[in-house]
């Protein structure tokens, strides 16, 4: 009996052993989610700055040329040019004469700050820059286009000029953004071939060559602008006119209402254009884009003249086809005309220290061209000339 008690004890031992084995080899409870109070959130990366905007500035500038002038055309590229190297940063939207200001208007209304840039003429603003308006643009007997260039880039002409503004009270800021040769002498119905031709006959043009034109060769002078000379001619107002250079003057129909186109111009021997800005607008400016305007600039300034140079003898050749005469007018024609500006301009640089200054420093220059440069410059005949003589 006690053999089978214990037997059972031990087989109940066994059993309950089996079942507490069986007990633990089953699957683990899950494991209970971490409470949310207990786990902190992931943190999300933060997104890099946005980059600032780049400012774009909007500019108004204002023209004194027909918008229909080769002139015109090419201020309208310089703007281009400045839009495209800035990628758009400076938006300068060009506008002809009287559309916001009246043609030779454009410097005041650029200092006033009615506009933000100027195309302008600087000898039609001499009643506030002075006589030294004279050797910027429409200088009688005066530089050649290359020899400008020289002064103004290599002799000090750009600061004399910047120098001409301050000493007139303006604090606008300029460059010279266009180039281009001597102007057309002028449009006739009658040929002038000597001084007194030109008695009598009321001819439109405006500064120091009216001027001489009045006092010494007994004109009668006419300013008006330059959009106004076809019917201003046409109507009898002027007897004749000069206004531009010959791929300017073709597309306005000049041709149409004169007989005679003379040439050179002994009267405006280069072209000189300018701009002005407003020193506010300039200052808003960051100076990478202000470095941008002035290359642009002086990019301009060196393409215009080959561009200038190429369409005016185009131009040159329309006149003939058309049968406008072309007048040359002769060596002492020109030498009387020159000889009248120098006796005017050592007149007004005896009065006028700071014009004195530019003459002297422009007459250097030609003659240092003329002596080193000019001499350089090989006689090439025409290769008809040479046919014929075979």
């Amino acid at each position: 009996m006690r053999k089978k008690r214990w037997f059972g004890i031990v087989l109940a031992v066994a059993l309950a052993l089996s079942l507490i084995t069986v007990g633990c080899a089953g699957p683990e409870p899950a494991v209970p989610p971490p409470s949310e109070e207990g786990t902190p959130p992931e943190e999300e990366e933060e997104a890099p700055p946005a980059a600032p905007e780049e400012e774009v500035f909007h500019w108004r500038a204002s023209d004194y040329m027909p918008s229909a002038a080769l002139v015109y055309k090419q201020a309208e590229e310089l703007c281009d040019l400045i839009r495209a190297n800035t990628d758009g940063r400076l938006d300068i939207e060009h506008y002809p004469p009287e559309a916001i200001v009246p043609a030779y208007e454009g410097m005041k209304a650029c200092e006033a700050g009615a506009v933000d840039m100027a195309f302008c003429c600087y000898p039609a603003n001499a009643g506030i820059l002075g006589r030294a308006t004279y050797l910027t643009h429409n200088t009688i007997a005066g530089l050649n286009s290359v020899e400008f260039m020289m002064w103004y880039y290599q002799y000090g002409g750009e600061e004399w000029i910047k120098q001409m503004l301050e000493n007139a009270g303006l604090t606008s800021v300029t460059a010279m953004w266009m180039m281009s040769g001597p102007e057309d002498f002028g449009y006739f119905n009658k040929k002038v071939t000597s001084m007194d031709d030109l008695k009598g006959l009321k001819f439109r043009t405006m500064g120091v060559w009216g001027k001489i034109l009045t006092e010494e060769f007994g004109a009668s002078v006419i300013t008006l602008p330059g959009g106004e000379c076809y019917e201003a001619m046409k109507s009898g107002v002027v007897d004749a006119f000069e206004f531009a250079m010959p791929a300017n003057d073709w597309p306005l129909g000049f041709q149409e209402i004169c007989e005679y186109v003379e040439i050179p111009g002994i009267h405006t021997t280069n072209v000189m254009q300018n701009i002005v800005i407003n020193r506010d607008r300039w200052n808003e400016l960051p100076d990478d884009i202000k470095t941008i305007v002035m290359n642009a600039c002086k990019q301009s300034t060196g393409q215009s003249y080959i561009v200038s140079e190429w369409e005016d003898s185009l131009a040159i050749e329309k006149f003939k086809e058309y049968g406008t005469e072309i007048v040359v007018l002769s060596e002492e024609f020109q030498k009387e005309v020159a000889y009248a500006a120098y006796a005017y301009y050592d007149k007004e640089a005896a009065e006028d220290p700071f014009f004195a200054q530019g003459l002297d420093s422009q007459r250097y220059v030609h003659n240092v061209y003329q002596t080193g440069g000019g001499i350089r410059v090989p006689v090439v005949p025409p290769y008809e000339e040479y046919k014929a003589s075979q």
